[in-house]
């Protein structure tokens, strides 16, 4: 790491760690060395962990561990507790926690199902053991409701949808016995949904 201009953000003088030009407090930077084989995300000194620029509460170095998702190392955790970004999870069950699909990037434990959008994860209000990520990551659904994945992994109720007899299509569409369910992207770059009538498929 040498000066500021490098895809970590991080630089020194010798004397302090900058990020992106504003001084990180306390930063060591004798010690201070990336954690993150991609060499950006997580980054630590002889105390503390670093997720751009910002500390990590009560992380220490010798026993945090990186995860990856998509090459990404915005998640780790140490001693049971879950970082996102530079966020501390703590309810999170780290025994039966795991990323479900990269795509769209969905992860459950025991208890929940979590959406993981701009460094940041959230509980949505799903059937944990009936969820399902139909190919594409497009479409979702428990044992109740089917849903719309539209942006910042927010779901969508398909209030139609026969839920006995919705199959993939290609490209993370669906189809039940009575509709054919797809997505597209409007103008405005919002993701927009439609259902068309199709009869019996």
């Amino acid at each position: 790491m040498e000066g500021e201009n490098n895809l970590s953000g991080y630089g020194t003088d010798g004397v302090d760690i900058f990020f992106k030009g504003e001084t990180v407090l306390g930063a060591e930077p004798r010690s201070f060395r990336c954690l993150s084989e991609s060499g950006n995300g997580y980054w630590c000194d002889r105390q503390r962990v670093y997720f751009e620029g910002q500390v990590l509460e009560n992380a220490k170095p010798d026993f945090f561990s990186v995860m990856y998702l998509q090459n990404q190392s915005i998640f780790g955790h140490c001693q049971g507790v879950l970082y996102v970004g530079a966020s501390c999870i703590p309810e999170v069950d780290l025994a039966t926690f795991h990323f479900l699909v990269d795509h769209w990037l969905f992860a459950k434990d025991k208890s929940n199902v979590y959406a993981i959008y701009d460094n940041k994860l959230r509980v949505i209000d799903v059937d944990v053991s009936s969820f399902k990520i139909f190919e594409g990551g497009i479409i979702v659904r428990d044992n109740l409701r089917a849903f719309v994945v539209i942006s910042g992994a927010v779901l969508k109720i398909i209030s139609d949808a026969d839920l006995h007899t919705l199959t993939p299509l290609d490209c993370g569409n669906v189809k039940d016995k009575y509709r054919v369910y797809y997505h597209d992207v409007g103008l405005d770059d919002q993701i927009l949904f439609w259902s068309t009538k199709t009869g019996h498929l």
